[in-house]
């Protein structure tokens, strides 16, 4: 798991996410326990649910981070083209970079930090670096390698910056390819975990009476214990199966 806080949920992430932990909670304690006391029962499958969801939302904040880096270069890529420096495309297209809706918060800060180190007469280099450390990214710590290595021994700026987003450009392309592919299979995973808790619902409401004994029984409730186990165990496997193949 990532461990610096900027690529780290906002408030309206908890927020749903909250909302929907409880939901799952309540439907199992409704559909396998029919009792309060279910949630008790319920909590593995919320925590596990939670590291899941939060790990995907730190790889979905990852991906937003160098999608916005890209577009940054383009803009830095347009001044350099028109005659400036790459320190002062940099200066360039953070104002750009601010007054554009499609650039996250997060980039904004970061090219606000290059820009300030700037003036304060860092070497840009030095900065690039810094930002790939930070951001725990393998493409801009090597962008900064060799814009370390062009500024040291003399090179094409432009060219580099220009490769560098048609490899940022190929590796979406492909990534977004993989996931439409693997939307199917999130589907089919999906309608698997849901079915049990339809099935089981759908038995309690039109034949009550046969439901009873499995929430009031013994033998009854350790059943319905191993079957929300099984549940629990085949949705690990699903999200395990699907984050792999999307290379969570």
């Amino acid at each position: 798991m990532v461990k610096y806080a900027m690529y780290k949920p906002d408030i309206s992430w908890y927020v749903g996410e909250t909302l929907k932990l409880v939901s799952i909670a309540v439907a199992t304690a409704y559909c396998f326990y029919a009792s309060a006391y279910g949630l008790l029962a319920a909590i593995p499958l919320t925590v596990y649910l939670y590291f899941m969801d939060y790990r995907e939302c730190i790889e979905r904040n990852k991906k937003r981070y160098i999608g916005d880096f890209r577009e940054l270069l383009q803009m830095v890529d347009s001044d350099i083209c028109a005659g400036r420096s790459l320190e002062n495309a940099f200066v360039e297209a953070k104002k750009e970079c601010c007054n554009r809706q499609d650039i996250g918060t997060v980039m904004q800060k970061e090219i606000s930090g290059i820009v300030r180190g700037l003036q304060l007469n860092r070497g840009m280099e030095e900065l690039l670096i810094e930002m790939g450390e930070k951001s725990e990214i393998d493409e801009i710590k090597s962008f900064a390698g060799l814009v370390n290595i062009a500024k040291l021994h003399g090179g094409n700026l432009s060219g580099l910056i220009r490769q560098f987003i048609s490899n940022v450009s190929r590796k979406k392309l492909l990534e977004e390819e993989l996931e439409t592919m693997m939307s199917a299979k999130k589907l089919e995973g999906m309608i698997m975990v849901v079915m049990p808790y339809a099935i089981v619902l759908y038995m309690r409401l039109t034949g009550a009476e046969y439901m009873y004994t499995m929430y009031t029984t013994v033998v009854g409730r350790v059943v319905m214990t191993a079957a929300l186990i099984i549940v629990g165990i085949a949705m690990a496997v699903m999200r395990r199966i699907v984050l792999t193949n999307g290379r969570y």
